[in-house]
């Protein structure tokens, strides 16, 4: 089974037509589908996920329909959720050794490093920096690449 770590932008973007990263985003998750692949994620992915949704439901971005639909459909996904205590403290150094405000984005390093997966994100800093210490670090288009789809 081939496993991934998807930041929770890739996750709103997919799910927000009006995200500009929303077509190839959409595609990193048909892609997951489609090919069975395990999500290992932070736990932190699931409050990310809901809390950038309900502002995009208060911005009238996504009707409470929607807004639903999408909640409903993150349980869905093959997630595998991590909230050891070791990726918490690896997430902490990384976000002190990258120059990271908080340590939100250096969860997703965390588990995709200890894993030895790939980690797609849309946040550049994270991908700039993240590559300071991990190379399996792909926007959404470079991984798609990768996996021989455009």
């Amino acid at each position: 089974m081939q496993e991934l770590c998807l930041d929770a932008n890739i996750l709103v973007a997919a799910f927000t037509p009006q995200e500009p990263q929303h077509s190839v985003a959409k595609k990193v998750i048909q892609y997951v589908l489609q090919n069975s692949i395990a999500l290992f994620e932070p736990a932190v992915l699931c409050f990310e996920v809901v809390s950038a949704i309900s502002r995009k439901n208060s911005a009238g971005d996504l009707t409470d329909d929607e807004t639903t639909r999408i909640s409903n459909f993150i349980f869905q996904l093959p997630l595998l959720l991590q909230w050891q205590q070791d990726i918490l403290e690896k997430a902490r150094r990384h976000a002190r050794e990258l120059n990271f405000k908080n340590i939100y984005d250096c969860t997703y390093l965390a588990v995709s490093m200890g894993r030895e997966i790939p980690l797609v994100t849309l946040d550049n800093e994270l991908l700039v920096k993240g590559r300071r210490v991990y190379q399996q670090i792909y926007d959404p288009s470079a991984f798609l690449t990768r996996q021989g789809i455009s």
